[in-house]
């Protein structure tokens, strides 16, 4: 993972741009299974790069508005700690015999957050 910004700061108003790159995980970087000799078919999240846009602006002596725009690009990317572990496919034993069962639904519901917005006031007393 490799994070890189850009800041500027005035009196009245500033902004900040990060963009955060994390490397996508391999075969061998993952825990070996000795069982199968392998990854057990194990879900790998892709490399992906993110851009995150912060402003801000003071009116007032004490009042700040903030806005950030995260994830600018709408990138789809997964956090490993939130996938590690999870596998592709795999059987499970069902009623009457065994049934295949695709993790791909559970693994979108693991996305990192898509494109999102945030505004905030901020009066210091």
């Amino acid at each position: 993972r490799a994070i890189a910004g850009l800041r500027y700061d005035a009196s009245a108003w500033g902004a900040f741009a990060n963009v955060i790159w994390n490397q996508g995980k391999s075969a061998d970087r993952v825990n070996f299974n000795n069982a199968t000799g392998g990854t057990a078919n194990q879900f790998l999240s892709p490399a992906s790069t993110v851009l995150n846009l912060t402003g801000y602006w003071k009116p007032l002596k004490k009042l700040t508005i903030n806005a950030n725009l995260n994830n600018v690009f709408n990138t789809t990317y997964w956090n490993w700690s939130d996938v590690q572990g999870s596998v592709l496919t795999q059987n499970r034993a069902a009623a009457g015999g065994f049934s295949e069962y695709n993790a791909q639904a559970a693994q979108q519901s693991a996305t990192a957050a898509p494109r999102n917005w945030q505004i905030s006031a901020r009066y210091d007393f």
